[in-house]
């Protein structure tokens, strides 16, 4: 026998129920909760303050009329072009059918993306990094002027973020 093998003692093993939760899977505390809701809360009222206020652009008036079809239509018309239908046509195309064409109307889904990705990055903020570091990122989220000013436009620009932010 070697040396190493006479000092190991026998490892204990330890039943699931007592191993202890990953950080993902922690509950919250209740003051980090209500911090949360308090940063959601401003993002919309940060969002959605004026949505419809701005006239559309005119890349944004050009996509309505591209997103007011069918889906099917979408798809033929991506098709024809050799791309592939992006989300945001098909997001804006369900939001759009049963509504008029209004500016704020158009807006929303951009608007909603923008607010829910401030509570997103505060968890992949401290997922990867620790509490500290998902409040910084939800702030740094929440104000920042390029965010806000495409959370307020019919682009796929807040889209994007948002999508790329939840596969992290």
């Amino acid at each position: 026998r070697s040396v190493l093998s006479m000092e190991e003692k026998p490892s204990k093993i330890v039943p699931e129920a007592e191993k202890p939760a990953s950080s993902s899977c922690v509950p919250l505390p209740h003051w980090v909760r209500m911090t949360l809701y308090g940063l959601l809360f401003a993002a919309g009222l940060l969002r959605f303050a004026d949505l419809g206020a701005k006239s559309l652009w005119v890349d944004e008036a050009r996509g309505l009329p591209r997103n007011a079809v069918s889906i099917e239509e979408i798809n033929e018309r991506c098709r024809q072009s050799h791309t592939a239908p992006l989300r945001e046509y098909y997001l804006h195309a369900v939001w759009t059918l049963p509504r008029s064409m209004m500016e704020a109307a158009s807006r929303l889904p951009s608007a909603l993306a923008g607010m829910l990705a401030v509570p997103l990055m505060f968890f992949i903020g401290r997922r990867m990094f620790g509490w500290e570091a998902g409040f910084f990122a939800a702030l740094f989220v929440l104000a920042h002027p390029w965010l806000l000013l495409h959370s307020q436009d019919n682009r796929m620009h807040i889209l994007s973020f948002f999508f790329s932010a939840t596969i992290l």
